[in-house]
């Protein structure tokens, strides 16, 4: 089975680091990590997820 997508928004290296372990080790997602929402808009059409998360 597909692994799921996630796109992931955060400025914070090690934010970005933790949350990249849990989604795929505990949740099984593919995750790609941008660090800026400028960043996101030029990947997102590439990367296709099924889910977006902006941290503030």
């Amino acid at each position: 089975m597909k692994r799921k997508k996630v796109l992931y928004v955060e400025d914070e290296p090690d934010v970005q680091t933790i949350a990249k372990i849990a989604l795929e080790t505990v949740g099984d997602f593919t995750v790609k990590i941008c660090g800026s929402g400028e960043e996101a808009l030029k990947v997102v059409s590439e990367f296709a997820p099924i889910l977006s998360c902006w941290m503030s």
